[in-house]
């Protein structure tokens, strides 16, 4: 009988903690898009924003749960983007940046599309949490 009870409250015990840490990821999950959707909204409010050089960032929008995707345009006409040099550039970027420092918990990951003066996607990279952790 006495083994019967610790077998009971072992397993209430872990359903408790099982539910308790749904219930947190649940909660982390909800304060990540809150984040983003801020961020966007944010951002969106400056766009079309020139960055120099011929780029501007068009828009920025939320795509499922935890990524971000930025839309750029090359104010030139060129048919390819070298997205190898363009993701070691923004992987250097992220990991630099002091407000990434607090984020790199909320794991986002983080999507660019480049176009062309014609609009045409000439470009396009991911950055996963991993790549700049």
């Amino acid at each position: 009988m006495k083994n019967l009870t610790k077998t009971t409250l072992s397993i209430i015990a872990i359903v408790f903690i099982s539910s308790f840490f749904i219930q947190c990821k649940d909660a982390k999950d909800a304060v990540v898009t809150k984040y983003l959707d801020m961020q966007v909204e944010q951002m969106n409010k400056q766009c079309p924003l020139s960055l120099g050089g011929g780029l501007t960032l068009e828009s920025c929008k939320v795509e499922g749960n935890r990524t971000m995707k930025f839309s750029y345009k090359i104010d030139q006409d060129i048919e390819t983007f070298d997205t190898a040099a363009g993701k070691a550039a923004a992987v250097d970027a992220l990991k630099g940046s002091p407000e990434i420092a607090q984020l790199k918990e909320y794991e986002i990951t983080y999507k660019y599309e480049y176009k062309n003066a014609s609009d045409k996607v000439i470009g396009e990279m991911t950055i996963a949490p991993d790549d700049y952790k």
